[in-house]
Formats: structure tokens, C-alpha cells, sequence
């Protein structure tokens, strides 16, 4: 009778061991799609979460603007800010990087399944050792879904701070931002303090028309048809696509966000007084009851 228990368990526990063995095949391995010197482009099986569509196809430029775009921003408390003014945003990604990884993430959407997603990963040497800055992303048309794993911010730390740190939790203040070649706000979405979900084929567009809009600005009026739109053109700034006016953009942006930001502050300030306020109206008849009430007492004891 022992014996076949012992017969009975030992299949048992071959046939959960088989199990879990399939389960680990069926999940496919990583698949590098580039490694140079400081950058790797990865396809890994999808997390959770994510729902992909692919593959797909997206132009590099469309690309390169979303890594170029992409900004670590400080949510300074008001005080700070009043004080020493608001902490500027960093960028994920700069300019060099950009256009660098842009066409291999291009090459590895292309090439993804639907049960997969992207990582991206470059390493920044630095005297003290290599920062490392880490992401995934996924498509899902008409939007690019990305999330910020590991972020170099650039600045110094103590001794104890180790190199490819992880994230801040949203906690401390730390927030992804997404600033685009225009003023439309409504390219991206925030999903989490670290995810974005930015709509690839609207910013496509965008820089269709700013591209158009700079071929005509830099066209000789010479060269501009006689036609009754012509003078249409005539109040716009010649050159809207300067870095001049690139750069004043950039910062009405983020003054509009600076603002936004004040005003909640603000609003979230001024109903912690309110509920203050009632809390010390409540107390404050709460002790004029009782003294009536003593008072009356007092009053039939005599």
C-alpha cells in the first residue's frame, strides 16, 4: 500500500515539473536587434499590461522627435518655486542619442510580434562608473505606449548612490513629460508618473505642417504664386521654424504648465483651509454648547 502512494506521488510531481517546464518554453527569449558601444535594442515577451499590435511602421523622424521629446520634470513644492524658481526639466534622451536609437527602435516595432515588446537601454560612462538609462515601449496605432525603468538625471550623488539607479517612486516628485515640436498638448497622455501614451500618428502630422510651413517661410516671395491665399502669409513670421521661435515655443509650454501646476497647488491649499476652517467652526460650537449647558445647570442647582 505504501509503495503506491509512493508510485502515485512521484507521477504527480513528474507531471507538474513537465508542466512547468512547457510553460517556460512557450514564453520566447529575448531578441537583440542592435548592441553598440553604450546602446542595446531589444525584443522581450510583453509584460503584463501591455497590449501591443504589431508589427509596425513608423517613420524615424516620427521617432527621433518622441525620444527628443521625451523630459524628467521636478514637482517643486510652491515655496521652492517661488523662491529659486521652478527646476528645469531633463532630457531622457539628448539630441546625438536620438537620432541614433530612433532607427533601430524603428527596425525592432517592424519586425515585433504582437507578444512582444521593445527595450531600449543606453549606458552613459561617467568618472565614478556607467549610469544607464532604461525603457520599454509598444505600439498600439495610433499610439506609442513608453515607460521609464532607469534614469540617469545627470546630477552628482553621494558616495552611497549606485550607477544605474532605479526610478524615484512618484512619491518624491519626479514625473515624465513629453514636450512636442508644437503647442498641441493633447499628443500625449500620462498613464503613470512613468508612462506615457503618445499618439505617433497626430505628431506625424505636426511635422508634416511644420516642415510645410518652413518651405514656404524660407521661400523667396519671388517664388510664392499670385493667388488670392498669398496674402494670408503675409502677417506670419518669416521664420517660424527658427530655433528662435522653436525655443520661445518650448518655453510657452512650459510656462502654461508651470501655471496649470500653481493653480492646483493653490486650489489643493485652499481646501485644506476650508476643511480647517469648519473643523474649528465645529469645535468652536461644539464649546458654546457645553457652556450653555454648564451655564443652565448652574442655574437650576441654585
Amino acid at each position: 500500500m505504501n509503495a503506491w502512494w509512493i508510485k502515485r506521488f512521484i507521477t504527480c510531481c513528474l507531471l507538474m515539473a513537465g508542466s512547468s517546464l512547457s510553460s517556460c518554453a512557450g514564453a520566447p527569449p529575448p531578441i537583440l536587434v542592435h548592441e553598440g558601444a553604450y546602446d542595446v535594442v531589444m525584443l522581450e515577451p510583453r509584460s503584463r499590461e501591455a497590449q501591443p499590435r504589431h508589427p509596425v511602421t513608423i517613420e524615424p523622424g516620427v521617432m527621433a522627435a518622441v525620444l527628443h521629446g521625451l523630459y524628467m520634470e521636478q514637482d517643486d513644492r510652491l515655496l521652492q518655486r517661488l523662491l529659486s524658481g521652478r527646476t528645469p526639466p531633463v532630457a531622457v534622451f539628448p539630441d546625438d542619442q536620438s537620432v541614433a536609437v530612433a532607427r533601430y527602435l524603428v527596425q525592432a516595432l517592424a519586425q515585433a510580434t504582437s507578444a512582444q515588446q521593445v527595450s531600449v537601454r543606453f549606458k552613459a560612462p561617467k568618472s565614478q562608473g556607467e549610469e544607464t538609462t532604461q525603457g520599454v515601449l509598444y505600439c498600439a496605432s495610433p499610439y506609442l505606449y513608453f515607460t521609464l525603468q532607469q534614469f540617469d538625471d545627470g546630477h552628482s550623488h553621494g558616495s552611497d548612490a549606485k550607477p544605474g539607479r532605479q526610478l524615484p517612486n512618484s512619491g518624491q516628485g519626479s514625473r515624465l513629460v513629453f514636450h512636442g515640436p508644437t503647442n498641441e498638448i493633447h499628443l500625449a497622455e500620462r498613464s503613470s508618473p512613468m508612462s506615457l501614451r503618445i499618439n505617433y500618428v497626430e505628431l506625424e502630422r505636426a511635422l508634416s505642417l511644420r516642415a510645410a510651413t518652413d518651405e514656404v517661410s524660407k521661400a523667396p516671395l519671388s517664388s510664392l504664386p499670385l493667388t488670392p491665399a498669398a496674402p494670408a502669409f503675409e502677417g506670419r513670421p518669416r521664420s517660424p521654424g527658427s530655433p528662435q521661435m522653436s525655443s520661445l515655443n518650448e518655453l510657452i509650454v512650459r510656462k502654461d504648465l508651470e501655471i496649470e501646476s500653481l493653480r492646483e497647488e493653490i486650489r489643493t491649499l485652499r481646501e485644506s483651509l476650508e476643511r480647517q476652517q469648519s473643523e474649528v467652526t465645529r469645535l468652536k460650537r461644539l464649546l458654546d454648547n457645553r457652556s450653555n449647558r454648564d451655564g443652565h445647570g448652574s442655574g437650576a442647582g441654585k
